[in-house]
C-alpha cells in the first residue's frame, strides 16, 4: 500500500507542478522581476508549499496508519499535544502562505512564529536538555531550555528563509538535510516523501517554472527541525558542533547579513542583496553559483563526520571558503 501511495501522490504532486501558475495565479501567488533582488525573466508561482503541504495530506489520508505511528514518535502521548503539534504545522504553513501573499509586517511574523514554536514546544516528545559538544562538557540548559527551543527553531526557520535565493539553491540544501537524516534514523514514510517531493521540485525549479515561497521554506525547515533534534537527543555521538556543521553556511550567512544590516541601521527584516548568493553572482555566472554553494553547504559536514577533521579546523576551513568567495570581483582598468 505504502509504495502504490507513492506512485498516486508522486502523480498528483505532478499535476500540481505542471498546473503551478494556475494556481499562483488563482491564489495571487505570483513573484514579479522587480529588477532590483528578483532577476528572473517572467512571473514565477511560488506555490511549493501549497504543492508541499497538499501532497503531505493526500499521503498522509492514503497512510494513515503510518502516519499516526510517526506521530507518536514524536509527541507527546495525549490528543491534545497531537492536536497542538498538528496545528502548529498546519499554523506555520498559513502563516507562509499569508507572507507569500501580502509581506506581513516583521513584528507581527515573528509574533507569530513565537506562538508556533511555542505550540510546538509543548506537545513536542524531544526538547534541548543539554547542550553536548565534543571539546567541552554538556551544558545543563535547567529553566533555559524552553527559550532556547524557541529561539533556535525561529532562528533556523529566518536562516533558511533568507538562504532561499537562487533556483536549486534550497531544494539541493534540503536534500543535504535529508540525506543526513537517512543516514542517521533511516527512511520513513515522511522523508521518502520529502525526498521525492525536493527531486521533482529541483526539475521544475531549475527551469524557472515554480518557486518554494515563504510557506515551503517554512514547512521543510519545520521537517528538518524536528528530525535533526530527534536525532541529537537519541544518538549520543552526535553533538551540537556536528549539527552546526550540517548548518553552518546559512547560519553564518544569515548572522553576517542581521550584522551588516544592524551596522548600517537597516531595517533588520527588509531584504537586500547582502545575501551570499547575490554576491556570488556578481562575479559568476549561475552554474558555477550554484556549484559553490553546494560545495559550501555540504563541505563542513564532510570535513568534520567523513574526513574525521576536528570541529575548530572545519570551521577555520570553512571561513577561509566563504571570505574569499565574499572577496570583490577585481576591475580591470
Amino acid at each position: 500500500m505504502i509504495n502504490f501511495s507513492y506512485l498516486i501522490v508522486l502523480l498528483f504532486t505532478y499535476i500540481m507542478f505542471m498546473r503551478s501558475t494556475y494556481i499562483g495565479e488563482k491564489f495571487g501567488l505570483m513573484s514579479y522581476p522587480d529588477k532590483s533582488r528578483k532577476f528572473h525573466n517572467k512571473p514565477v508561482a511560488q506555490v511549493g508549499g501549497i504543492i508541499f503541504f497538499l501532497s503531505f495530506v493526500f499521503l498522509a489520508i492514503l497512510n494513515y496508519q503510518d502516519m499516526n505511528v510517526i506521530l507518536n514518535d514524536f509527541t507527546q502521548q495525549t490528543t491534545l499535544k497531537k492536536v497542538f503539534f498538528l496545528f502548529s504545522f498546519i499554523t506555520l504553513f498559513a502563516l507562509g502562505l499569508v507572507d507569500d501573499r501580502q509581506n506581513l509586517n516583521a513584528n507581527t511574523k515573528i509574533l507569530f512564529l513565537v506562538l508556533i514554536s511555542y505550540l510546538l514546544l509543548i506537545s513536542f516528545s524531544q526538547q534541548f536538555t543539554y547542550l553536548k559538544f565534543s571539546f567541552y562538557k554538556d551544558i545543563d540548559l535547567f529553566e533555559y531550555k524552553s527559550f532556547f527551543f524557541i529561539f533556535i527553531l525561529i532562528f533556523f526557520i529566518n536562516a533558511m528563509n533568507m538562504f532561499d535565493g537562487i533556483n536549486l539553491q534550497s531544494a539541493s540544501y534540503f536534500l543535504i538535510i535529508c540525506t543526513y537524516i537517512v543516514a542517521y534514523l533511516g527512511f520513513d514514510l515522511i522523508i521518502v516523501f520529502t525526498i521525492i517531493f525536493l527531486v521533482l521540485f529541483s526539475i521544475f525549479n531549475y527551469n524557472n517554472r515554480l518557486f518554494l515561497g515563504d510557506s515551503g521554506v517554512y514547512l521543510l525547515t519545520f521537517v528538518s527541525f524536528i528530525y535533526l533534534l530527534k536525532i541529537y537527543n537519541t544518538r549520543e555521538i552526535v553533538k551540537i558542533d556536528e549539527i552546526g556543521s550540517l548548518l553552518l553556511l546559512p547560519f553564518v550567512d544569515c548572522c553576517r547579513v542581521v550584522l551588516l544590516r544592524l551596522l548600517n541601521k537597516k531595517n533588520l527584516f527588509v531584504g537586500d542583496r547582502e545575501h551570499f548568493h547575490y554576491k556570488l553572482l556578481q562575479k559568476f555566472s549561475y552554474k558555477a553559483t550554484i556549484t559553490l554553494i553546494f560545495f559550501g553547504s555540504i563541505m563542513p559536514i564532510t570535513f568534520y563526520k567523513i574526513l574525521n577533521v576536528s570541529f575548530a579546523i572545519t570551521i577555520i576551513i570553512f571561513f577561509l571558503f566563504y571570505i574569499i568567495c565574499l572577496l570583490p570581483k577585481k576591475t580591470t582598468n
